[in-house]
């Protein structure tokens, strides 16, 4: 993981206005040269930050804590923290947390500087409009598909952050569920089964939108049985039928139409996961090496396998759960040792921490958290504990004789 850099510059655009830029990654390692800065920002009289989030690759807990504990110094000051340029992982934190209720974080560098001028935001999202690459795609055969939030005058809401549902009028539709947004929207590879008209809907909590297509076939029907793919792991399967199957090398899930298409029937950013294995390991309780651990698993995750959604969740997960121990149970003694044991399964990724410090239950916050009273009180803590039970199904903490021990378990969803 390439190491935080930091870039501040005054706008050409609008001089009041500062572009702070981050790079690589933010964690307990690299935090306190951003709080460094930003108090630097604050003693110059620079309180208008436009903070460019595009090329971070990573945020802790210790991150999110930083602009949490100081963001109403700068609002006080008569500015404020604006981020832009979210990645779909940074996003996925901060709706996470709850940070698009309380921070202001707009999708282009543009509007963050039109901010600070005075320039209209966009309401909360009241629809979805959807735009395809060509209006009669191909049955079986993918096409592009972008789906925007919009207020109720139409302009793009960047607040919307959720997953959706595809739901066409009739057949089949792959992926069924689309996400996470950024800045208000999605877009990706979708596949229609055909042919004829088909009206291709998207649903979330009150919010929805349509658009019509004609699904057109350009094939004959395929004589049975016929050899197809696995769309999971190229695995060759013999298909007696148009039928439902079950490749048995990965555990994917296909609809085999009669123009012999295999179409996973999983859900958008899910992946099926090769058998199980095993690596253990002793590090130091070393907060510089954190960094490189993560590289590490997120490796070894990758390799096996997992959705980029699922790695990126137990990577913050393994990071928020090294960062307590060397904090908190170890008191930043680089000299002790932690013992990780990571086991990778079809159906689940279990990570087993092991350490001999200070006790230190992760289960002991894990509540909803009260964002207005963390800014109120100019808390960034409390975080972690928070991230590590919304990532991961089980949180399994002991303590005895011999040491503390932390069981986390992350589930392939079905």
């Amino acid at each position: 993981m390439p190491k935080l850099e930091l870039r501040s510059d005054p706008s050409l655009s609008a001089p009041a206005t500062t572009v702070l830029a981050l790079s690589g990654g933010l964690d307990l390692g690299s935090v306190k040269a951003l709080e460094a800065h930003l108090e630097q920002l604050k003693d110059q009289g620079r309180f208008q930050i436009v903070v460019d989030l595009q090329e971070l690759a990573f945020i802790s807990s210790s991150g999110l804590g930083a602009f949490l504990g100081t963001v109403n110094h700068f609002r006080r000051g008569g500015g404020d923290l604006v981020f832009v340029k979210l990645s779909p992982k940074i996003q996925k934190v901060f709706s996470m947390v709850g940070f698009m209720r309380v921070l202001t974080v707009l999708p282009s560098l543009e509007e963050g500087l039109a901010y600070f001028e005075g320039g209209r935001k966009a309401g909360a999202p009241t629809a979805f409009q959807l735009k395809v690459q060509r209006q009669q795609p191909h049955s079986g055969e993918p096409f592009l598909l972008v789906v925007q939030a919009v207020d109720a005058s139409k302009q793009a809401s960047q607040t919307y952050s959720g997953t959706a549902s595809l739901k066409p009028t009739w057949g089949i539709v792959s992926p069924a569920r689309i996400g996470p947004f950024v800045q208000g929207q999605w877009s990706g590879q979708v596949i229609l089964t055909g042919p004829g008209e088909v009206s291709l809907k998207v649903e979330d909590q009150g919010l929805n939108g349509a658009q019509t297509l004609e699904v057109v076939e350009h094939k004959a029907p395929a004589v049975f049985p016929v050899k197809v793919e696995c769309t999971g792991c190229r695995w060759p399967l013999q298909v007696a039928d148009s039928d439902v199957v079950r490749c048995r090398e990965c555990n994917e899930i296909m609809l085999v139409d009669r123009w012999a298409q295999a179409i996973s029937l999983r859900q958008s950013g899910e992946s099926a996961v090769p058998a199980s294995q095993v690596f253990q390991m002793l590090m130091p309780a070393d907060v510089n090496i954190l960094s490189h651990l993560r590289t590490l698993v997120v490796g070894l995750l990758s390799e096996q396998g997992y959705a980029q959604g699922f790695v990126d969740d137990v990577e913050l997960a393994l990071d928020e759960a090294l960062t307590n121990i060397v904090e908190h149970a170890y008191a930043y003694d680089a000299s002790k040792n932690i013992g990780l044991r990571l086991s990778l399964e079809k159906d689940n990724a279990c990570i087993v921490l092991h350490d001999k410090g200070k006790p230190f239950d992760p289960k002991g916050e894990a509540h909803e958290l009260d964002l207005e009273a963390h800014l109120e009180q100019r808390r960034g803590g409390g975080l972690g504990r928070f991230l590590m039970a919304k990532l991961m199904d089980t949180l399994d903490y002991s303590s005895n004789a011999e040491g503390n021990t932390l069981m986390m378990v992350k589930r392939v969803v079905a």
